[in-house]
């Protein structure tokens, strides 16, 4: 599983778009956008974001499972030289050098800035965008950048000033916040967290939510102890990390035909029903049973136990490419919903949905070519500079 899996990565352009149209309507229709039979255009779109919480909970689990197998063998590289330090409990590898565990701390810093910088060539860039657009229409004051501090910095959702430019990045936030937490509990408890106490957490959490909201609560809701969607992320991630290991013992097996097309069948199923769901005007509190959904289906996806598990259709450059682009058209979806607007001149409010829409698009296209160019520069660069100073 250690290259991209193809259906994960059409998916996240998929409900990164469902995202997009979830504030298209309630922009421009406040969700009320029915066309026939109660079919609605992503009016329960925002329920997206569980898909990239578990997503990236599941990723987590793999993280720590593969520290955890490295540590393994360098613990029993180090017994087998059977030389040890007396009385400091460290042990000698083969090699002379002592075996010292990284800090817990370190570590989860480390993972979280590997995370933050996946993202930061486009939330830095998005952050300029949308500052100069404001600064450019004189609708921001200065007490009010002020306020956008711990947005640049991912902050907004501490429960401090809580403002950002990109009102999108809650999502992230919320997202390092949670790993914050969970990575150092599962770092230092992993089976015992992802078996029982994860997935026990997640339960309460999720049913704490389902009592007191009815619905995944929006992201500017206040428990009284945290944003709601804090504990979003936690119940989701964590419920990510007991797929990782469910998909784990799944893989081993070896499935007949028949089990293979239900899996397949399920899978789709699961995908189908909850993007249904996002199209339909059902109430809200069907919205758990579309956390569960993905479960299943990110669970089977990764497993690649399915009929078109190692296809073509899927394991291509396109669905790679779209898998890519769900960050940038996500994170950019603020800019363009600010600009576009502007530059046109419609008679009526909603007729600016298309043109928006294509302009998300654009933007997420562009600034990925963008950053992708540069980074690709700059490590060439690295390679030239590395090879002039071994000459």
């Amino acid at each position: 599983m250690g290259k991209r899996n193809g259906k994960i990565e059409l998916m996240r352009f998929v409900f990164a778009v469902g995202v997009v149209l979830f504030h298209l309507n309630y922009t421009y229709w406040g969700l009320n956008q029915e066309f026939s039979n109660g079919l609605n255009l992503f009016r329960h779109g925002n329920l997206g974001v569980e898909f990239f919480f578990i997503v990236s909970g599941f990723l987590m689990a793999r993280t720590l499972s593969r520290q955890r197998e490295q540590e393994a063998l360098a613990i029993a590289a180090a017994e087998s030289s059977g030389k040890r330090e007396a009385g400091s409990g460290k042990r000698e590898a083969g090699s002379g050098k002592v075996y010292i565990p990284s800090p817990l701390g370190d570590e989860t810093l480390r993972f979280l800035w590997r995370k933050v910088k996946s993202f930061l060539p486009y939330h830095i860039l998005f952050q300029l965008l949308m500052l100069t657009a404001r600064v450019a229409h004189q609708s921001i004051t200065f007490s009010e950048l002020l306020n956008q501090v711990s947005g640049f910095f991912l902050l907004q959702r501490t429960g401090l000033f809580g403002s950002s430019l990109l009102t999108v990045e809650w999502y992230l936030s919320s997202m390092l916040l949670a790993m914050a937490i969970l990575y150092p509990i599962a770092r230092r408890w992993y089976s015992s967290y992802t078996h029982l106490f994860g997935p026990l957490c997640a339960l309460l959490l999720l049913g704490w939510l389902y009592q007191e909201t009815g619905k995944l609560a929006d992201y500017n809701d206040w428990s009284g102890l945290t944003y709601y969607c804090n504990l979003r992320a936690l119940a989701e991630l964590s419920l990510g990390m007991t797929c990782y290991e469910v998909c784990q013992q799944l893989a081993k097996r070896t499935l007949t035909f028949w089990q293979r097309l239900l899996v397949t069948l399920v899978e789709g199923g699961c995908y189908l029903g909850t993007l249904l769901y996002f199209c339909s005007g059902w109430r809200s509190k069907l919205g758990f049973l579309t956390v569960f959904a993905l479960c299943v289906a990110i669970t089977l996806s990764f497993s690649q136990k399915g009929l078109l598990g190692e296809s073509r259709l899927f394991q291509n450059r396109v669905c790679d490419f779209l898998g890519r682009l769900s960050m940038p058209i996500f994170l950019g979806q603020n800019v363009a919903r600010s600009v576009v607007p502007g530059l046109l001149d419609l008679e009526e409010t909603t007729d600016y949905a298309l043109p928006t829409f294509i302009g998300v698009l654009l933007v997420g296209v562009a600034s990925y070519l963008l950053v992708s160019t540069v980074q690709k520069r700059m490590a060439a660069r690295r390679v030239a500079f590395a090879g002039e100073g071994k000459g």
